[in-house]
């Protein structure tokens, strides 16, 4: 009977523990996500295009680790995807980033109709 008895209280508490670190680990990916979210609309893809794929790419495999319940595997991306998503976002610089972006298109098609015969 004891036995039973310490079984009911351990396990809810292994359970809730499990959730909080859930929970913590949803609020982290939220961050990334958000970092990324961020760099990407600054002009990360031109700026710091390997910073925002390695980002994007893990925090993907974090979700899938998560949703499978492989909490640990789904930190290690995370802990892999927030350095790239801040740096992602430092080496992309709204001011500078996103007008070297914005001013591609028309020099490219400037460049294209100086070429054609």
């Amino acid at each position: 009977m004891r036995l039973l008895v310490s079984c009911l209280v351990v396990v809810p508490g292994i359970a809730a523990s499990g959730c909080s670190h859930a929970g913590a680990l949803r609020g982290r990916m939220h961050e990334v996500r958000t970092m990324i979210d961020d760099a990407r609309t600054n002009g990360a893809l031109a700026c710091a295009p390997r910073e925002l794929a390695t980002a994007t790419s893990h925090l993907q495999f974090a979700e899938i680790d998560l949703a499978q319940g492989e909490l640990s595997n789904a930190w290690e991306h995370v802990a892999i995807a927030q350095p790239n998503a801040e740096a992602a976002l430092l080496l992309s610089p709204a001011a500078s980033c996103r007008r070297g972006v914005d001013e591609a298109p028309s020099s490219r098609s400037g460049s294209d109709a100086s070429d054609s015969p």
